[in-house]
C-alpha cells in the first residue's frame, strides 16, 4: 500500500469522495475507505508527514459543515506545534546534559590547572635545587611521569622486570621514552651501580655497529689504527641498551643471537673470545612479526629477545597524563632558559590538549621548550606554539560554542539563567 503521505495535492485535510470503483480512487481515498473515516487531517511540519488524524462519520449521519473543516485544521496545527514542542524539549534535555558534562571537565581542568600553576611557583622559588627523583614504595621512576592507567601498568612491568636479569624488549611509537623506560629498569635493578651502555642500531651502518658492539683489534679494517673496546665489553656486569634493534642487518642478528645465548664474543679481526655478563634491553617501534615474515628478522633472535615485553602507550592513549607532563617540561625548560613563565593561556593549553601528537613525548617536550623560548611575557600563549598544534582541533570553548550554536534560538529562553551565565563566562 502507497504511504499516506503520497496525496496528490497539498490539502491538510482530506474528504472521503465516493467512487464508483476501487481503481479510480487515489491512494489516500483507498485508505480512508479502509478505515472508515469520512476527514483526514495530516499533521504536516516542516521535516515532512508527522502523523494524520482521521474522523469518522457523523453519529446523525450528516455532513461535516466548513466549519467542522476550519476547527479540524485548528486541532491540526496545534497538535504539531505540541510535537514539535515534545521533540524540542527532547533536544534541550540532551544539550543541557552534554553542556553539564563540558561544564563539569573544565571546572577540573582547572582545579588542575590551579594545583599545577601552585606547584610550579613553589618549583620556580626552589630553582637553584637539584629535582628529587620520584620514588614510589621504593620503586624509582626516574623521568616517567604520569598516573594513568596505562603507565601504571608499564611501571608494574618494569618494576618486575627489574627484579631479574631476563632481556626485556621494549616496544613502542617513536618518541614515547623506550630509552627512558630501560633506564629506569636498569636503575631499579641489582646492576643499578653498573654502567648502562646505549646504542642507536639505527645510527650505524652494519659494519660499523658490528665494531661498536663487539669492538675490534688493531689492523682488523682501514683505519683500525688501535685496538678499540666495544659497547658489550663496556657496558660488562651492567646493562646494555640497544634502540632500534629492528634496523640491524641479518649478519649482525646472527653474532648478536651467539652473544645472548653464549654470553660471549670475539671482537672483529681478533680469534680472542671474550667472556661478558650483560643484560640486554632492547627496543624498537618496528612490527618485528612482520619482518620475520617477510625475512628480515630472525626469528630465533626475536624469541631471545621477547622474553620480557612492554609496550609504551602512544601519548594520545594516555591523555589524562598530558597535563602534568606539560608543566613538567615548562618547569625544567625554566630551569633551563632561567625564564619566568607563571602560566599557560587556555586557548593555548587547549590546543596542547587536542593535538594528537604523532611525535608522541618527545614532540610535546619540544614543542613546550620551544614555547618557553618565543614566550614575550611570563604567560605561553597560542602563537608560542608550533603550527600544526595552534592550527589543529577547535578548543573547548569553540566545542561549548558550537554545541550552543545547535540549539534553535527559541531553546536560549528556555535554559535555567545561571547554566546561561555559566556557558556565556565558559565560552
Amino acid at each position: 500500500m502507497s504511504r499516506v503521505g503520497d496525496a496528490d495535492d497539498g490539502e491538510m485535510v482530506v474528504r472521503r469522495i465516493p467512487a464508483a470503483s476501487r481503481e479510480l480512487q487515489s491512494p489516500v481515498q483507498e485508505l480512508m475507505v479502509d478505515l472508515h473515516c469520512e476527514l483526514l487531517c495530516f499533521l504536516r511540519s516542516d521535516s515532512g508527514t508527522d502523523g494524520v488524524i482521521l474522523v469518522g462519520r457523523k453519529v446523525n449521519g450528516a455532513p461535516y459543515s466548513p466549519e467542522d473543516i476550519a476547527f479540524l485544521q485548528a486541532t491540526g496545527q496545534m497538535t504539531v506545534l505540541a510535537l514539535h514542542s515534545s521533540r524540542a524539549n527532547q533536544n534541550l534535555s540532551r544539550l543541557n546534559s552534554e553542556l553539564k558534562v563540558k561544564v563539569d571537565r573544565i571546572a577540573e581542568q582547572q582545579r588542575q590547572l590551579a594545583m599545577l600553576r601552585a606547584e610550579l611557583t613553589s618549583l620556580q622559588q626552589a630553582a637553584g635545587t637539584e629535582p628529587i627523583p620520584e620514588v614510589d614504595s621504593g620503586f624509582d621512576r626516574g623521568g616517567i611521569r604520569g598516573n594513568s592507567g596505562a603507565i601504571h601498568s608499564v611501571l608494574e612491568m618494569a618494576r618486575k622486570a627489574a627484579s631479574s636479569n631476563l632481556t626485556v624488549l621494549v616496544r613502542g611509537e617513536s618518541g614515547t621514552g623506550k630509552e627512558l623506560l630501560a633506564r629506569v629498569v636498569h636503575r631499579n635493578s641489582d646492576r643499578a651501580d653498573r654502567p648502562m651502555v646505549s646504542v642507536n642500531c639505527a645510527a650505524l651502518a652494519p659494519s660499523l655497529l658490528e665494531s661498536e658492539l663487539f669492538g675490534h683489534v688493531r689492523g682488523a679494517f682501514t683505519g683500525a689504527t688501535s685496538d678499540k673496546e666495544g659497547r658489550f665489553q663496556a657496558a660488562d656486569g651492567g646493562t646494555l641498551f640497544l634502540d632500534e634493534i629492528g634496523d640491524i642487518s641479518l649478519e649482525t642478528q646472527v653474532k648478536l643471537l651467539r652473544v645472548l645465548q653464549e654470553r660471549c664474543f670475539e671482537p672483529v679481526g681478533s680469534g680472542r673470545t671474550v667472556d661478558v655478563d650483560v643484560r640486554v634491553i632492547a627496543a624498537t617501534h618496528r612490527n618485528l612479526e612482520e619482518m620475520i615474515a617477510v625475512g628480515e628478522f630472525r626469528e630465533d633472535l626475536y624469541y631471545r629477545l621477547n622474553v620480557i615485553s612492554v609496550t609504551l602507550p602512544a601519548l594520545r592513549e594516555r591523555r589524562e597524563d598530558l597535563i602534568e607532563l606539560v608543566f613538567y617540561f615548562l618547569n625544567r625548560g625554566i630551569r633551563k632558559t632561567g625564564k619566568t613563565i607563571r602560566q599557560i593561556e587556555p586557548d593555548a593549553l587547549a590546543a596542547l590538549e587536542q593535538h594528537r601528537w604523532p611525535g608522541n613525548i618527545r614532540e610535546l617536550e619540544n614543542a613546550v621548550e620551544r614555547a618557553i623560548v618565543l614566550a614575550d611575557g611570563d604567560s605561553i600563549t597560542l602563537k608560542d606554539l608550533p603550527g600544526e598544534i595552534s592550527a589543529g582541533l577547535p578548543s573547548q570553548a569553540l566545542i561549548l560554542s558550537d554545541a550552543a550554536a545547535d540549539m534553535p534560538e527559541w531553546a536560549n529562553d528556555l535554559i535555567p539563567s545561571s547554566e546561561t551565565d555559566v556557558a556565556t563566562e565558559l565560552v
